[in-house]
């Protein structure tokens, strides 16, 4: 099994990146550093 077939290790779960593109689609008046502010406001996508 060669590097490129194992699964990635920091992947971003496919709901919990649904979910943020859906948060910044309803605020589009945001750029993207406000974006990722408002995002890391809520703890659930406090991710590393």
């Amino acid at each position: 099994m060669s590097y490129r077939d194992r699964p990635r290790t920091k992947t971003i779960p496919d709901l919990l990146k649904d979910d943020a593109i859906s948060l910044i689609r309803k605020n589009q008046d945001f750029g993207p550093t406000l974006a990722q502010e408002k995002l890391f406001e809520i703890p659930i996508f406090l991710y590393p």
